[in-house]
């Protein structure tokens, strides 16, 4: 959802740099569950060719920034993808804020976080001018 949201502010500002969606934790190959996609869906979001992939350092080379949801996945690439250091950030990061991880919630929790995402993909757009 995150990435779909961050493209989509982007494209409203006039931007169209690569945006992409990998986890720290991601379960390979599986689509988005059913609850992100009807969140996505209600603000006009397409998510349905979104397939789960975990980040790793060959991915990572190929981008400038990269944005996360928790401070436990912070942690987890200045560990794992040392390169990544002084180019990964909270996607709250203007609001000092995580966003809490929705998976395995009710699709509730999902509005929630989604708008959170969006809120904070719009600092980013912001931020980024």
């Amino acid at each position: 959802m995150a990435a779909a949201a961050l493209a989509a502010e982007l494209s409203g500002s006039g931007g169209s740099p690569r945006v992409e969606s990998a986890g720290v934790r991601a379960v390979v190959g599986h689509p988005a569950t059913e609850e992100a996609k009807k969140t996505a869906a209600s603000r006009e979001l397409d998510i349905s060719a979104h397939r789960g992939r975990q980040v790793d350092a060959a991915l990572a080379s190929s981008f400038e920034l990269f944005l996360v949801m928790e401070e436990a996945h912070l942690g987890w690439m200045r560990r794992n993808i040392k390169h990544s250091r002084g180019r990964t950030f909270l996607l709250g990061h203007w609001r000092g804020s995580e966003v809490p991880d929705p998976i395995g919630r009710p699709l509730a929790d999902y509005e929630a976080a989604f708008q959170l995402i969006s809120q904070c993909a719009k600092d980013w757009v912001s931020q980024l001018g």
